[in-house]
């Protein structure tokens, strides 16, 4: 699709703005998630859960990260072409890594592992947690950056004077950095919150009782296994699911940065309001239009989109 041809405006306009959490949440990087997944839990049963599961050779371990190195725009064009058949997007992956596994001779004799014990929720909240945890990381550092301005702002504005209003009055006198420190401390206490909180995942297979993990060997303590798998991914495991895990982790992620955002829109609305009242002055920038039809105007473009 070309680029002036997708429908939302952080697709084009504002594309540069969130392309860090755009790759981030790409359907391709999904998809490489997955893919990877699903390679790193073959190499996992083969050299570090029992006899019964067959010993991967280093030859062969070696070809595996071969594979899973290979991951490129090829690969994720692959993947969509078999989920056209497939109608499933996580049972074209794992298709897509039997191609790629048949190339090998020595890889042949571990095709059925892929996927094994596995349901698609499995591999899916585990790669949605992995993208979440980076989507955290990016959120944090762009938030750090505005809350180290506005503690900047807040100390050289310390003791110039302003004058407070409540009610929408005029009020007893504050001063201009003691109402921004409002707002950074404000966001330093919800950004402490949030560094706490974890997506989870499930590993338990079809039904979240970890069955056809036992019966493959019923002398493994599975649930400890899957969680060291997991916590390869600096993620946490939730042992007790049904098939699905039930995504409190991802809420309360959400209701975290619902949060902050709520503390911004209080923010963007109080320097659009001291733009108002003249405490602040918009810079004009060369080449740029305020307004249509009156070219002398300045709009607070950038606290309007934030909001």
């Amino acid at each position: 699709m070309k680029h002036q041809e997708l429908i939302s405006p952080l697709d084009n306009r504002y594309s540069q703005k969130i392309i860090e959490l755009s790759n981030n949440f790409s359907e391709s990087n999904l998809n490489r998630t997955r893919f990877e997944i699903e390679i790193d839990w073959i190499i996992f049963l083969t050299t570090q859960c029992g006899k019964n599961f067959k010993s991967l050779s280093s030859a062969a371990k070696k070809n595996l990260l071969a594979i899973k190195n290979s991951f490129d725009e090829t690969s994720a064009k692959r993947i969509k072409v078999i989920e056209s058949q497939t109608n499933h997007d996580v049972k074209a992956v794992e298709y897509f890594i039997r191609e790629e596994m048949i190339k090998f001779s020595n890889l042949k004799k571990y095709q059925h592992l892929v996927h094994f014990a596995l349901t698609s929720e499995d591999i899916n909240s585990l790669s949605y947690a992995v993208l979440l945890r980076d989507a955290k990381d990016i959120y944090l550092r762009k938030l750090n950056v505005l809350i180290k301005d506005l503690n900047s702002k807040s100390k050289s504005w310390a003791s110039l004077p302003l004058l407070a209003r409540t009610h929408g009055q005029a009020a007893s006198p504050s001063t201009l950095g003691k109402e921004i420190k409002v707002f950074q401390q404000r966001l330093i206490r919800q950004k402490d919150i949030l560094k706490k909180l974890k997506p989870l995942a499930k590993f338990g297979g079809a039904t979240g009782n970890f069955h056809t993990l036992d019966l493959s060997d019923e002398n493994i303590n599975w649930v400890s296994k899957t969680n060291k798998f997991l916590s390869s991914f600096r993620i946490d495991q939730n042992p007790i699911t049904t098939q699905i895990e039930p995504h409190d982790g991802i809420a309360e992620i959400s209701h975290c940065i619902q949060r902050i955002n709520s503390i911004l829109i209080d923010l963007n609305q109080d320097m659009w309001i001291y733009i108002s009242n003249d405490i602040f002055k918009l810079k004009l920038k060369e080449g740029e239009v305020g307004s249509s039809t009156m070219p002398h105007k300045v709009n607070p473009i950038d606290f309007e989109n934030s909001e």
